[in-house]
């Protein structure tokens, strides 16, 4: 999942690359709204998701390395809750 979404192959995922994992993760869930909801719940994920991105990237370099992604299933369980309430 993070080596496919590292488009430029720069050994890290940027934020839309990020989002590209999340939609990703949630895409079955996603399709099975109207495309209202999608929409509504898109916004909602993109701003959740920076969070996560921000809480994720311990460097502050606007980028996630593999260390820094493979913490995300350990982040804050609230946020991932949050998230899929939206889905």
């Amino acid at each position: 999942m993070f080596d496919d979404n590292d488009k430029d192959h720069d050994g890290a995922v940027n934020f839309n690359e990020f989002m590209n994992i999340i939609k990703e993760t949630y895409k079955h869930d996603l399709m099975m709204k109207t495309e209202e909801g999608q929409v509504m719940a898109l916004e909602v994920i993109k701003s959740l998701s920076l969070d996560i991105f921000k809480q994720l990237d311990s460097d502050g370099q606007g980028t996630l390395d593999w260390c820094e992604f493979k913490t995300y299933g350990n982040i804050n369980k609230d946020k991932q809750r949050e998230v899929q309430k939206y889905i």
